[in-house]
């Protein structure tokens, strides 16, 4: 399927909205608001977990119970004067840089300046506060685009087996005696969160599903399934028939309801709205159990 740009999504919805003919050009004011409504209704459809396409997930051991995840937030006085590198055992050549280069090890988050040494060599010098001192936020483990974990996941070293924890709110983390098989998020910025972890699970292995940010601008090609075109679409019809009424009132109701089943489809297929059940063991209930209401404390 050919990529589709946001300018051709609202040069649609405008021709079915009987705004403009398609082929006419769309006048700047409601080409303005048109794209201010596709930006509204997208940011609530990110928002409330709908864009499947834009989940991704990392893993990574914690080797403690709270971690940041994010990106560096470099500050502006060392913009664009730091080269980041995964492995301290692998600095880069030092050969090309010049006195003054600042590398950053993201493994062991420790900084080095290529300094003199000697009469006319160089080499790297630990710099022990790099990471305040070039840096506004510096994450445990680097996730790019981050904008919310929508699922957490954890098994033994050495395993295959993923088990999936509970996410309870920040508030209430620390209500629970058992903290053997939940999770808790805080943001700290908006590129930066904290993950709080079982306590006791520190060197198990994690994997956290997330959402990226979804980017785009007026020019931006879509290259996502084609459901979500047509959501898009139909979301940004019923939108500008709601700002410019031209069309009866039947037909508003119409393009309603089909925006609501095209939204129900795409609610179905996404991978975060699942049916939740209790994990059981069929032997273990018995019939008082579910007449006095005690399996519900398992």
């Amino acid at each position: 399927m050919k990529p589709i740009s946001v300018r051709e999504i609202i040069v649609n919805a405008c021709d079915e909205a009987r705004l403009v003919n398609r082929n006419q050009p769309i006048p700047g004011n409601i080409f303005e608001s048109a794209y201010r409504l596709f930006e509204k209704r997208l940011n609530q459809y990110s928002n409330t977990n709908f864009l499947s396409f834009t989940r991704k997930e990392t893993n990574f051991i914690p080797g403690k119970n709270l971690v940041t995840l994010g990106e560096y937030r470099i500050k502006d006085e060392y913009e664009n004067q730091i080269i980041f590198c995964d492995n301290e055992d692998a600095l880069p050549d030092i050969s090309p840089f010049g006195l003054g280069q600042k590398v950053f090890a993201k493994d062991t988050k420790r900084g080095f300046v290529v300094g003199q040494s000697g009469t006319d060599g160089k080499a790297y010098y630990p710099e022990l506060q790099a990471k305040t001192l070039w840096f506004e936020q510096v994450p445990d483990f680097e996730v790019e685009n981050l904008q919310e974990v929508v699922r957490c996941y954890c098994k033994y070293l050495g395993t295959s087996q993923w088990d999936e924890l509970s996410f309870v709110s920040y508030e209430d983390f620390y209500r629970f005696k058992d903290r053997s098989s939940i999770y808790s998020i805080k943001p700290v910025s908006d590129s930066l969160v904290e993950l709080y972890v079982p306590v006791g699970y520190e060197k198990y292995e994690y994997k956290v599903i997330y959402n990226e940010f979804f980017e785009f601008d007026m020019d931006s090609e879509l290259k996502i399934p084609a459901q979500f075109i047509s959501l898009f679409t139909a979301g940004l019809v019923y939108d500008l028939a709601l700002q410019f009424p031209r069309l009866s009132d039947t037909t508003v109701n119409l393009l309603k309801n089909r925006l609501e089943e095209l939204e129900e489809n795409v609610r179905r297929s996404s991978s975060v709205n699942k049916f939740l059940a209790r994990k059981y063991d069929k032997n273990h209930f018995t019939y008082d159990m579910f007449y006095t209401g005690k399996f519900l404390g398992i």
